[in-house]
């Protein structure tokens, strides 16, 4: 088998890259077995919520409408060209806080 569990996979790895993996092997019937496996495992992945496939149309209209929105700074390894995750290093310092008009 070339490739590890599903759910083994590292975090930075592409799902993608078990099947495209396939083609490397020369031998006709083991690569139709490996193409079949893979493709099964990301049915079963996408059945079972643990994959999700998203267009870049999609991911650009979302962060089309999250412009100006404080939302979390997450990351995901396969689309750093996008942005996600980058952050953009600013820092915020509380000075004072105010309880009850008394300022500490």
């Amino acid at each position: 088998m070339l490739t590890p569990a599903a759910g083994a996979q590292d975090i930075n790895e592409s799902p993608l890259q078990s099947l495209f993996a396939c083609q490397a092997i020369t031998e006709s019937v083991e690569r139709l077995a490996c193409l079949d496996r893979e493709v099964a495992a990301l049915r079963t992945a996408e059945t079972e919520g643990g994959l999700v496939a998203v267009s870049r149309r999609e991911i650009e209209a979302a962060e089309e409408a999250s412009y100006g929105l404080s939302i979390p700074n997450f990351s995901l390894p396969s689309l750093p060209r996008l942005g996600f995750g980058r952050g953009d290093g600013a820092e915020t310092t509380v000075t004072r806080t105010s309880t009850g008009g008394e300022i500490r």
